[in-house]
């Protein structure tokens, strides 16, 4: 990057903030995203999870460690896959409208030629 022209790549927070005026909640579904493929709360792995049994036999609960990846929730999994289907298909949306307004004009034209 340090090697580019001053200005000729555009942040991810630009392209977003572009993407944002067309897909409404595509920062949302990033920042959950981004959330989850990394080390935060909704992370995949996530090595220490507390399972509340104070219900049961009324311990405080127990702290659980492991060395393989895992969700903290079940769902979690759905969740994202979700929102990785919703954004390919916007993505897929967007392209055509790209390959309708600039590509295809461009190539009709040199086709007139």
């Amino acid at each position: 990057m340090a090697e580019l022209p001053k200005n000729t790549r555009k942040s991810f927070r630009d392209l977003f903030a572009f993407a944002a005026t067309e897909l409404v909640g595509i920062r949302t579904v990033y920042a959950l995203l981004n959330e989850m493929a990394h080390f935060g709360s909704t992370a995949l792995w996530h090595p220490f999870s507390v399972i509340d049994d104070s219900a049961n036999d009324g311990t405080l609960g127990r702290l659980t460690f492991s060395t393989g990846p895992h969700w903290r929730k079940p769902d979690d999994a759905r969740t994202a896959l979700a929102m990785l289907r919703e954004s390919d298909e916007a993505t897929l949306e967007l392209l055509r409208r790209y390959m309708t307004h600039h590509v295809a004009p461009a190539s009709s034209s040199q086709s007139d030629e």
